[in-house]
């Protein structure tokens, strides 16, 4: 149960910025030290379902504490992913 709940994770579909306030809330959550940055690399956003849905597949190969170091290399890895689908 708690390996399940260390890999757990929120797709947020943020079409057209309708959840910006709520990640807002997130991220100033860490930076006033109330949310541990690996924790808030839980909950993941993207403006359609393509992306998120890469987004959210490459994440579940990787820790939580190696996502909160390496957070630009899920980005760039997602993107790539995503460029390589959209050209099948």
């Amino acid at each position: 149960m708690i390996l399940y709940l260390l890999l757990a994770q929120v797709g947020l579909l943020n079409v057209d910025g309708y959840y910006n306030s709520l990640l807002a809330l997130f991220d100033n959550g860490v930076e006033e030290g109330f949310i541990k940055p690996s924790a808030r690399h839980i909950v993941l956003s993207a403006p359609n379902a393509k992306e998120l849905l890469v987004k959210m597949e490459v994440a579940k190969y990787f820790s939580f504490s190696f996502l909160s170091k390496h957070f630009g290399l899920l980005i760039m890895i997602s993107l790539f992913l995503l460029n390589s689908f959209s050209k099948l």
